[in-house]
C-alpha cells in the first residue's frame, strides 16, 4: 500500500509514529550513526491502523554516517495473514491432542468390557444350546474378534505417535531391506515375489532404525497383498535425492488404485480401498505420520490394474550437514 507524500514530507520522522516506539527508534538512529550499519523494525504507525518494516539505511560521506535513508514497507496484510495461521494452528494442534486423548480413552476403556464379554460367551455351554443359538454366539463371537482387532489397531497407531521423536543413526538401505525381507520372508515366500533394489544412487540415511524398517515393511506388505491373481508380484525398491529430499522409492505390478476417485481418502485411518484382502488400514497413515515428522512426505502415482509407485521423502539432505 502506496501512502501519499503529504504523509511525511516536511514533517517530523517522530509525529507519524506512535509515542511508545519512540525511544527504540531513537536507540537504533543512534546505533546507525555509531556502527555505520543498517537496521530494520517493525512499528505501528499513527492514522490507519498498519504495520510498518522498516529499515534506517546509513548515508555515508567519508566513511562516516552523515545521514539517514528511510525506507517503510507496509507489511500489515502479512501480520495478519500470519496471526490467522498462529490461530488456525493452534486450534489444530488442540484439536489433535483431544482427538489423540480420545482415540486413546477409547481404545483403553474398550478392552476391558469386550474381553469380559468374550469371557462370558466362553463359558456357555454349546452342549445345552439349540441350533439357533450357537449361530447367534459365532456371529457374536466375529464381532468381538472384529472389535478386538480395532482396539489393537488404535493402540498400534497411537504407539507410533507417541514415539515419532526418536534418534537418527547412520544406516544402510541394504541392510534394512535385508532385515525387513526376514521379518516377513513367508509371507514374500509363498507370494512368489521378486524384489530388485537399486540403493546405489544413495546408499545411506540417517534415520531412526525402527521407523525406516516400519516404512519399507508396510511398503513391501502393501505390494504383496495387493498384488494380481495369478501373476506374482514385482517390486523395485529405489533409493535417492530428489528435490533436496533424501527418498526412498517402491513401485509394483499391482492392481493398483483410482487416485482420482480415492486419493483424497489414501492416507486416511482404517481406510482401505481393495476390500477383498485383508488389512486393517493403517500403514500409509503410519508412513505418512513417520516421514511428515522428519520433514518429509510421501507421494503416490498409480492407475487401476497398473500398479503403484510410492516414493516417501525422509528428510531434507541438509539435515546430514547439521
Amino acid at each position: 500500500r502506496m501512502f501519499p507524500e503529504k504523509n511525511f514530507i516536511g514533517i517530523d520522522y517522530f509525529n507519524t509514529i506512535l509515542p511508545h516506539d519512540h525511544a527504540r527508534v531513537q536507540e537504533v538512529i543512534n546505533d546507525v550513526y555509531q556502527t555505520n550499519h543498517a537496521h530494520t523494525l517493525e512499528l505501528s504507525m499513527k492514522g490507519p491502523e498498519s504495520v510498518l518494516e522498516v529499515s534506517f539505511i546509513p548515508l555515508k560521506e567519508n566513511s562516516h554516517t552523515a545521514g539517514l535513508i528511510i525506507i517503510k514497507n507496509d507489511i500489515t496484510e502479512r501480520k495478519v495473514l500470519e496471526k490467522e495461521l498462529a490461530i488456525s494452528a493452534d486450534r489444530m494442534v488442540k484439536q489433535n491432542r483431544e482427538l489423540e486423548e480420545f482415540t486413546y480413552f477409547a481404545s483403553h476403556d474398550l478392552k476391558a468390557p469386550v474381553t469380559n464379554l468374550q469371557s462370558l460367551i466362553e463359558m456357555v455351554n454349546e452342549e445345552e444350546l439349540p441350533d439357533r443359538n450357537l449361530l447367534l454366539i459365532d456371529k457374536m463371537r466375529i464381532s468381538i474378534e472384529h472389535m478386538q482387532k480395532i482396539i489393537g489397531t488404535l493402540n498400534e497407531v497411537l504407539a507410533t505417535k507417541q514415539s515419532l521423536i526418536l534418534e537418527r543413526e547412520r544406516l544402510r538401505f541394504d541392510n534394512v531391506f535385508r532385515q525387513t525381507i526376514r521379518s516377513i520372508e513367508q509371507m514374500v515366500n509363498n507370494s512368489g515375489a521378486t524384489c530388485t533394489i537399486d540403493f546405489s544412487d544413495k546408499p545411506e540415511v540417517l534415520y531412526p532404525p525402527v521407523h525406516l524398517h516400519s516404512i519399507m515393511q508396510n511398503l513391501l506388505t502393501n505390494a504383496i497383498k495387493y498384488s494380481k491373481d495369478g501373476q506374482p508380484p514385482k517390486i523395485d525398491l529405489k533409493s535417492g535425492v530428489r528435490n533436496s529430499f533424501v527418498y526412498l522409492q517402491v513401485k509394483d505390478n499391482g492392481l493398483g488404485m483410482n487416485l482420482k476417485r480415492d486419493g483424497k481418502n489414501l492416507f486416511g485411518l482404517f481406510k482401505r480401498f481393495h476390500n477383498h484382502v485383508e488389512g486393517d488400514g493403517i500403514g500409509l497413515h503410519i508412513i505418512k505420520a513417520i516421514a511428515e515428522t522428519y520433514g518429509g512426505t510421501i507421494e503416490v502415482e498409480s492407475q487401476p490394474d497398473h500398479g503403484a509407485t510410492f516414493t516417501v521423502y525422509l528428510y531434507p539432505e541438509s539435515d546430514e550437514s547439521r
